[in-house]
């Protein structure tokens, strides 16, 4: 494919920088750059290189040479020490080239159009020659090279303070650097880069509150600053495809289409053409974990080789290798959100991914302890006995890292890869020990909690590694093909009936692609893991006590009786999904006809009945635990209530109701519609509004919440401001609601439930007219 550049227009950089006119006529050089022999001082120190750098002092000076300019040059800032994990914003591809004046212009390269070899040929000539190429900013030349043809610029204001190259103004303690604290720590050079390391300290001014003295901040960050010498050679791009997860970069071809322009999408990847990826795994790592993250690397690796490549991921634990560059992923440790994050660098022309970085630490295997004690620990005695046992931190922190490293390789990720097997497979551990529990390491699920203690399961099977789709999905983006009919033809077997290999794109109301979820039958999954949950739950404390830390200070307890109520929250929810549930599917000649699958009427009512017997009925006995009332700041009845309320209100919303006034359009009578979603709250919530029916003070605070918001969502959804299907069924609801409540309120059996009726239904009717005007 041919490319065309489209630079993207940006502001002069003193401009930007806030520098006023004045002050350029102050930094620029007046007249021609000063000859070589009239710039240099023999008190100067000089790092020599592909980039070669003159330090004058506090002064840094770059050399361009002519082989560098109008060349691809990747500039990248990483914090490196400090409480950040950013890469820095102005990190991208630029360009030098001569400007007016004495000065050199600076593009930042953002690929807008292309002309493939399709179609269109012709226009190739007409496209270069509208686009222009404007500048980003224009450094002032300070001198002649000692190199005929090259120049030296002064960037002493971009290392110590930001500037164009080095931007990290969305990193709070980096917004505004003093240059008179900052300064460079060491300059040193490889073949085709100069790296800087930087240190840069400034002060946040402190906020009084209420009368209270205001405390400035001082902050301090090492950064390394890399500049760097792209080669010459474009990777080729791979376009798009619906069925594999790749994150993407798009720009209109005028070489697709005969007749006009077809806007084409590719994915991001690394271009394994020139050199394999070097992996950095930061010398501070703790020495336990570095055994598993090379086993993270490793998984990526057998992936590669499943499709033909021969272990492109290198790793490396060298101190002289830990910096950021082309080429790299750098596993830096330490200074990761929730324990992890990932950062990249791409080219826009082509997506491919130039560096990447995952900041990781210790956090990401210790908060998730807790989650894997709940869900699976009574299969895994390690655990039992200690709860920060190292070998399963370290497999914790082996899964997550191989998560990372999936979406530093570009892809997204696949929820549906916990859905692609049944509960049956899912206990069985042949079945686990070829397949794993789901078919993606990048499904933001957490460990196999349908296991039962009877199941006959290795522990090396509680945890997501990279599977099925995995290879699929490395094999199709990165063979080389000869074609692109060739690429297509490569995923022509994919078909839509193999859970296994599917990928659908995260969707909020899709019950199949649920963070969290486990196994394509989430109600039978739920049932398996609450099982576990009614079991182990009543153990905690006894468990805990007989951990080698005797828990002397509860906090094994608190830890786990926490994670064993999220966990009960989180097979609930997943069954709430199911409620009104939407999933949108890829539609392809050949592949896939249906756009929309809905949970079938006979599922949805399923989760209904679960619901009412693990929520409408309040915190069942065993989940009573006294130790954890004591020192709870809320019990389990306060807890489960709200729960409840956050499940009714959902049903309740536009979007649940459209999808099912869309489902009886789709499916007739096969459908769970509207009317059958009120009947069962009707039968659920107000028991069929039985004037005999006992109702104890969680139904009553139930029904008294769900009331409250059945008018609030009316009042938000008001037909007078326009109508809809899902606000005219929804004022509907809560006119017959009322009046249900009305006739309760004189014929229920009880005179306390009478009142209580009476008084939800009088001050829900005021509440409406007051909104009303």
């Amino acid at each position: 494919m041919k490319y065309i550049y489209s630079i993207l227009l940006g502001l002069c950089a003193f401009l930007a920088a806030g520098t006023s006119q004045a002050q350029i006529k102050d930094t620029a050089p007046s007249g021609d750059p000063k000859p070589f022999d009239k710039f240099f001082k023999n008190t100067m120190k000089i790092t020599p290189g592909a980039f070669p750098v003159y330090q004058d002092g506090t002064k840094y000076y770059l050399e361009i040479s002519p082989a560098n300019l109008n060349k691809d040059i990747l500039i990248i800032g990483d914090v490196a020490r400090g409480y950040a994990n950013n890469i820095s914003q102005s990190s991208g591809v630029i360009r030098f080239s001569e400007g007016n004046g004495n000065n050199l212009n600076v593009t930042r390269a953002v690929y807008k159009e292309a002309v493939s070899p399709d179609f269109n040929q012709g226009i190739e000539e007409l496209v270069q020659k509208s686009s222009l190429v404007p500048v980003s900013f224009v450094m002032p030349i300070a001198a002649l090279g000692k190199t005929k043809g090259s120049y030296l610029i002064d960037i002493s204001r971009q290392l110590m303070e930001g500037g164009e190259f080095f931007s990290f103004k969305d990193v709070n303690g980096l917004t505004s650097p003093d240059a008179a604290r900052s300064g460079v720590q060491e300059v040193k050079t490889t073949n085709d880069a100069v790296v800087f390391s930087v240190l840069r300290t400034q002060t946040i001014p402190g906020t009084s509150y209420n009368g209270s003295k205001a405390i400035d901040k001082a902050t301090a960050f090492v950064l390394t600053l890399v500049i760097q010498r792209l080669p010459d050679a474009v990777m080729k791009v791979r376009e798009a495809d619906p069925r594999i997860g790749f994150k993407t970069v798009n720009y209109n071809d005028f070489g697709k289409s005969p007749y006009g322009i077809k806007n084409v999408k590719v994915i991001t990847k690394w271009n394994l053409e020139t050199k394999k990826i070097m992996v950095i795994i930061d010398p501070t790592t703790p020495s336990l974990f570095v055994p598993y993250l090379k086993k993270a690397v490793e998984q990526w690796n057998g992936a590669f080789r499943a499709a033909g490549l021969k272990n492109p991921l290198v790793v490396s634990t060298d101190d002289k290798d830990n910096w950021l560059s082309a080429g790299k992923i750098l596993l830096r440790w330490g200074n990761a959100v929730k324990g992890l994050v990932t950062n990249t660098v791409t080219d826009p022309r082509t997506g491919e991914i130039l560096a990447g970085k995952m900041n990781i630490d210790v956090n990401v295997s210790n908060d998730l302890l807790p989650s894997y004690f709940a869900k699976c620990g009574f299969k895994d005695p390690r655990i039992m006995k200690d709860l920060y046992n190292p070998e399963v931190r370290g497999e914790i922190m082996e899964w997550k890292a191989a998560q990372g490293l999936g979406e530093l390789l570009g892809m997204l990720p696949n929820l549906h890869g916990s859905a692609a097997y049944t509960t049956t497979q899912l206990r069985s551990g042949a079945w686990l020990k070829e397949h794993s529990f789901t078919s993606s390491v990048t499904d933001d699920t957490q460990f196999n909690f349908v296991v039962q203690p009877e199941d006959q399961v290795s522990v090396t099977d509680l945890m997501p590694r990279v599977s099925a789709y995995d290879k699929l999905a490395i094999g199709w983006a990165y063979r080389n093909f000869k074609n692109t009919a060739e690429e297509k033809k490569a995923l022509s077997s994919l078909k839509i009936s193999d859970p296994e290999l599917l990928f659908l794109e995260e969707n909020k109301s899709d019950p199949y692609i649920r963070r969290g979820d486990v196994s394509s039958d989430q109600l039978e999954a739920a049932i398996l893991g609450m099982r576990n949950v009614q079991t182990f739950y009543p153990q905690v404390e006894k468990l805990t006590s007989a951990m080698k830390d005797k828990d002397e200070d509860w906090k094994n307890f608190k830890l786990l009786s926490k994670a064993f109520q999220i966990s009960y929250q989180l097979y609930t929810d997943n069954v709430v999904s199911y409620i009104g549930g939407k999933s949108v599917r890829p539609v392809l000649k050949n592949y896939n006809d249906t756009g929309v699958v809905y949970p079938s009427k006979k599922d949805q009512q399923r989760a209904m009945a679960l619901l009412d017997t693990w929520f409408f009925n309040g915190p069942p006995a065993w989940m009573q635990s006294k130790r954890m009332n004591q020192i709870s700041e809320e019990s389990e009845t306060i807890k489960m209530g709200k729960s409840t309320q956050d499940a009714l209100r959902k049903f309740i919303t536009p979007e649940v109701l459209n999808n099912l006034i869309q489902a009886e359009y789709d499916l007739g009578k096969e459908a769970y519609t509207v009317s059958d979603l009120f009947n069962d709250l009707d039968h659920y919530v107000f028991k069929d509004f039985n004037p005999a029916a006992p109702v104890d003070d969680y139904r009553m605070l139930m029904q008294t919440n769900f009331v409250y918001d059945l008018s609030a969502a009316v009042a938000k959804n008001n037909i007078t401001s326009g109508l809809s299907d899902s606000s005219e069924v929804l004022h509907l609801y809560f006119i017959r609601t009322l009046q249900h409540l009305g006739e309760l309120s004189e014929k229920h059996q009880d005179a306390a439930t009478r009142e209580r009726y009476k008084m939800i239904k009088q001050k829900t009717e005021r509440n409406i007219n007051q909104k009303a005007s």
